[in-house]
């Protein structure tokens, strides 16, 4: 039995599991290679065919959903926009029957506005300290006090250049199309991978950070990451609000003003990231996630 990924090639997370589990074990379906793939669906079954081999649906232990859209492909005809959609649809379709079957592993790839930044904060404040939010468009936001502008969709400009966390002030904003989050003082960033019930807490001083967002630095402040005990106040917050989220994986990110405050919710990314945090493989967040991908676990 293998365990099916739907990714891209230059997903280095899953060369780690791979890596560390073995290739026999997998079927690999790069969203930016489609020319590697025959796949015929049908309504209860599909049928598969590769240089790996051939494979149904009774090869199948498991299907896991990790980030397709990452690379594009552009290899004829897939540099048309109508047959990227058509590929894209066939994914979400293979996906859609391992999870009718039972075999489909953390969150279904619901689209990103179904569970919106404002969205989780709606649910979010019934478990936790929340940072009031504001989307705007055609309109300059009234905002008192310190705030910082953020991405809705996450997606980069035509340039390239993406808009992490920024400090804006009411005089430098437009009536363009904006996402604000009240600024937070804080001396921590927090964040908490929830996988199937199991917590893993990681904390990063911000005194280490030189700009307001720690993805711009990420690569050099990787190992500084350090896994924290949680307490068992915010376990039961962070259960609590994964579950009425109908979430089974996430990573939810937090600010902390000290190492004693209650921490103040900003996001969870349904199918975030996360080597990065045990990049050593010894705190236990990397053995978890592999038992998930083993097709015979």
């Amino acid at each position: 039995m293998r365990t099916l990924i739907i990714t891209n090639s230059y997903d280095v997370t899953v060369d780690l599991i791979i890596n560390k589990i073995g290739h026999e074990r997998f079927i690999r379906i790069n969203y930016d290679r489609p020319h590697d793939w025959k796949i015929q669906l049908e309504t209860d079954n599909l049928r598969i065919e590769s240089n790996l081999g051939k494979f149904t649906l009774e090869h199948i232990a498991k299907g896991i959903w990790r980030k397709p859209f990452g690379s594009e492909p552009e290899a004829s005809p897939y540099n048309d926009k109508f047959y990227k959609e058509e590929w894209k649809y066939l994914l979400y379709e293979l996906t859609s029957l391992l999870r009718d079957k039972n075999r489909l592993r953390f969150n279904y790839p619901t689209p990103d506005y179904a569970f919106s930044k404002i969205t989780q904060n709606r649910i979010a404040k019934r478990h936790f300290k929340t940072s009031l939010s504001i989307c705007s468009i055609n309109i300059v936001p009234r905002t008192n006090g310190r705030w910082v502008a953020k991405s809705l969709s996450g997606i980069p400009f035509q340039d390239g250049s993406v808009l992490y966390t920024t400090d804006v002030s009411e005089h430098e904003l437009d009536s363009n199309i904006w996402f604000l989050q009240k600024a937070v003082t804080a001396e921590y960033d927090l964040t908490a991978v929830y996988l199937y019930g199991e917590i893993f807490l990681y904390r990063l001083p911000r005194k280490l950070l030189s700009s307001l967002d720690w993805r711009k630095e990420q690569f050099s402040v990787v190992k500084d990451w350090e896994k924290v005990r949680c307490p068992v106040s915010l376990e039961s917050a962070i259960s609590s609000f994964m579950n009425e989220a109908g979430l089974c994986y996430g990573r939810l990110d937090f600010l902390q003003d000290s190492i004693d405050a209650d921490p103040i919710f900003l996001e969870v990314n349904r199918n975030g990231q996360w080597a990065w945090l045990d990049h050593a493989q010894r705190d236990g967040l990397f053995n978890a996630m592999c038992n998930v991908y083993d097709p015979a676990k």
